[in-house]
């Protein structure tokens, strides 16, 4: 069994596969793995309330949620989806058509590999001032870690909250939980 320490995750849902592929960076390479919305539901109320135990969950957390993502933005945390000199009409059309290659890219990737990466199992152990996540799939012997702050998995919930925000997927955010339109500017994507 090989463990992979996550460094760096960038979240697409993909509308094909109604699922959330997360590009995961680990110190040798980039995997692509794949969370469905019943593993998401499953991980949802064990994450939200460790953050409501971390001091989540009151009156000024949106604002200093807010705050952090700007903060990120500036450490370069946030990436720009389209180049902003690009007007409006032609970023809805580059987002469109990154959209199509995003999608035609998953086709080409699930065409190469004969084991798609699936979320199956999710073990979370927790203390004061770490998560740690490990992530397990029926399909591989290869496990991900996951280990963040409060703050990093607020981030982390955040940025997956948005990229489902297209989907059809009930789940029950804290309201304490910012979406990324409401604090950032509308053509930023944030990378954790």
């Amino acid at each position: 069994m090989t463990e992979f320490i996550v460094k760096n995750v960038a979240f697409n849902y993909s509308p094909v596969e109604d699922r959330v592929g997360l590009k995961c960076v680990t110190e040798e390479s980039t995997h692509q793995l794949w969370l469905t919305q019943r593993m998401l539901h499953q991980l949802l109320p064990a994450l939200t309330k460790w953050l409501v135990d971390a001091g989540f969950g009151t009156s000024q957390t949106k604002s200093f949620m807010a705050s952090s993502l700007k903060s990120s933005q500036q450490n370069s945390a946030v990436k720009s989806k389209v180049d902003g000199s690009a007007d409006a009409g032609t970023a809805s059309a580059q987002s469109h058509d990154n959209a199509l290659d995003r999608i035609e890219t998953q086709r080409e990737l699930r065409q190469k590999d004969a084991v798609t990466w699936v979320c199956t199992k999710a073990n979370l152990s927790f203390d004061k001032q770490r998560i740690r996540m490990k992530w397990e799939s029926e399909a591989s012997t290869d496990s991900y870690i996951f280990s963040m702050t409060s703050i990093e998995a607020s981030h982390f919930l955040i940025v997956l909250r948005d990229s489902i925000k297209n989907a059809d997927w009930s789940c029950h955010w804290p309201e304490w939980l910012p979406l990324i339109e409401e604090d950032l500017p509308s053509n930023t994507a944030f990378l954790h």
